[in-house]
């Protein structure tokens, strides 16, 4: 059952999308609204498990790469998916599946620290269900970013983009901070209570390691994921490949993204496709409408655009570690 929300609730849900971590006084001032209502709102979103919160860790920042790995089962391998899906979802280098449909059953996340790991990792899948593909793909996350449920509202408040990237020097962290990252991540709303009961770290200790983790850009912002109760809308992935290898492509595309409100996500990959767009509509209508424009728009620049239904999200977790890796 979809639940209706009011003009005021939406706005205050747009506004916290990619500000998980801002305090009833910081939306009092975006918006206009008094403090005491907005706590109201922000009690009634997380007693009804309306919402929730996700920590966008940049793990480029710590050595690791993220994958896009699709593929769709072999005939023989059908009576298997049920195990295939279990071990993906257990396995702590997958940070996300998805089953899809069109040119592919499953998008997979994987993050690796090199390239003989993600080997290691494909090979024993193979060892233990066997050539179970009917057909794969394998693509290298380059930049990604999270652009917000800008559609919920149509007031113009300012966006708050989080984006991650490859990088060249890299960071370390040590085992406290792996349990703080790993009790972030396990929890559907932020709370430095519970973060202290997981891991048995002062909050002193936590603070203090939480606010490095933020300097150092390994934690790079705290977003809201609506549940679908709330967005009862289809989500869409929109797979472009392109004639150019060109940084002014990038831009023009993340530019036109960003303008786009039912754009939510923007990435760019080297491999079977360069860039991947994440859209929430209503209508399947309107998600064809984005692809016409597109090819309108940079016609000379896209060779083709795919459109993948996501049916479903086994899992999600940006910080998948479960014991320390480092």
């Amino acid at each position: 059952m979809q639940i209706k929300l009011s003009e005021q609730e939406k706005e205050i849900l747009a506004y916290i999308e990619n500000r998980a971590d801002a305090s009833a006084k910081d939306i009092a001032k975006a918006t206009g609204y008094k403090t005491a209502s907005i706590q109201y709102i922000l009690r009634k979103f997380r007693s009804s498990n309306l919402i929730q919160s996700r920590v966008l860790i940049n793990l480029a920042k710590i050595g690791y790469s993220k994958y896009s790995f699709s593929f769709s089962l072999a005939s023989q391998a059908d009576k298997k998916r049920e195990n295939i899906e279990n071990t993906l979802i257990e396995n702590e280098l997958v940070s996300a599946i998805m089953k899809v449909s069109g040119s592919f059953e499953y998008e997979v996340k994987i993050v690796v620290a090199n390239s003989s790991q993600l080997i290691k990792f494909l090979n024993k899948l193979s060892i233990e269900y066997g050539d179970f593909f009917s057909k794969k793909s394998l693509s290298l996350q380059i930049f990604s970013a999270s652009l917000g449920g800008r559609k919920l509202h149509e007031k113009n408040l300012e966006p708050n983009l989080l984006s991650l990237s490859e990088v060249i020097k890299k960071d370390k962290i040590d085992e406290k901070d792996h349990q703080i990252l790993k009790a972030l991540c396990n929890q559907q709303i932020l709370s430095q209570s519970k973060i202290r009961k997981i891991t048995g770290l002062p909050g002193t200790t936590i603070e203090r390691r939480i606010k490095s983790l933020e300097k150092r850009e390994i934690i790079v912002g705290y977003t809201n994921r609506s549940k679908q109760s709330v967005i009862k809308e289809p989500l869409f992935l929109l797979l472009i490949n392109t004639r150019t290898f060109g940084v002014d492509f990038h831009k023009n595309l993340y530019s036109y993204s960003k303008k786009c409100p039912l754009i939510t996500y923007y990435v760019s990959y080297i491999g079977e496709y360069d860039f991947m767009l994440a859209v929430q509509v209503e209508e399947e209508s309107e998600i064809n409408q984005i692809k016409k424009d597109l090819l309108e728009n940079f016609t000379e620049s896209i060779e083709r655009i795919r459109i993948v239904n996501v049916l479903q999200v086994l899992k999600v977790k940006d910080y998948p570690f479960i014991d320390f890796p480092f």
